[in-house]
């Protein structure tokens, strides 16, 4: 199910515009009782209860504020070529263990973790991520030029929270995304060029890096900022804010 939230989500209230817009809707739910609508609200997408919601006073006032935050916290976020991605306690758990031990080993596995502080500035940070699940993956393809075709990476762009409740992106960092992805005007999209296999990149701490925040609206802005110019940004902005898909 292919989502792209209205700016009507963004209102609080029911105005005379959205209901002049929507007259033959609120004719026909002003004659369903509250319990109806009540229920109606319960079995939708976080972007459809809102929309609902607005769609008339009587739809605003059936629908509780509980529903629209219900809907909202079983709403995730997937890019469109991307494929679910989860991991049970037992893999997180080896996962934090093994990044744990990488970094104990040497400093180059700690990663950069990019986010937006209270004065609204992309800030940087080093540090370990410590991960409680995955939501899903998305694998670039790798172009080689001696034989014209694309072939798979290994190179993955994840999505999924973390132990402290942030959303995150995990992508390669700035300059690797620089220097290896560029836009191919043969398949009309950005793809991987040059080796798959790194790990220090020009005084880099790690090959990937984290974008983290509340949303990941915020997180599609801080990867635009920090990679602004490159062709792949303006497509993670579209993937991440405005082709969504629903996992439950």
């Amino acid at each position: 199910m292919n989502i792209t939230p209205s700016k009507k989500c963004m209102q609080n209230k029911p105005n005379d515009t959205t209901i002049s817009e929507q007259s033959s809707h609120k004719i026909e739910l002003n004659g369903l009782p509250i319990d109806v609508i009540e229920n109606i609200g319960s079995r939708l997408t976080y972007p459809d209860v809102c929309n609902l919601r607005l769609v008339c006073r009587h739809t605003f006032r059936s629908i509780s504020n509980r529903i629209v935050k219900k809907a909202k916290y079983s709403f995730y976020y997937k890019f469109p070529n991307m494929k679910k991605y989860s991991q049970n306690r037992a893999e997180i758990d080896y996962l934090n263990k093994a990044v744990d031990w990488a970094c104990k080993k040497s400093s180059c596995h700690k990663c950069q973790f990019f986010s937006i502080n209270t004065e609204g500035c992309v800030v940087e940070q080093i540090g370990v991520p410590r991960f409680r699940n995955f939501f899903s993956r998305f694998e670039i393809e790798n172009y080689i030029p001696t034989s014209g075709k694309l072939y798979d990476s290994n190179i993955y762009f994840d999505t999924g929270v973390l132990e402290n409740g942030l959303l995150f992106f995990k992508a390669p960092n700035p300059r690797v995304i620089k220097g290896h992805v560029e836009y191919h005007p043969k398949f009309d999209k950005s793809v991987w060029f040059g080796k798959t296999h790194l790990t220090l990149v020009e005084g880099q701490p790690n090959f990937y890096s984290f974008y983290v925040g509340e949303s990941f609206d915020m997180i599609a802005k801080i990867f635009k900022i920090k990679n602004n110019n490159e062709p792949l940004a303006s497509q993670i902005e579209d993937m991440l804010k405005n082709s969504k898909k629903i996992f439950f």
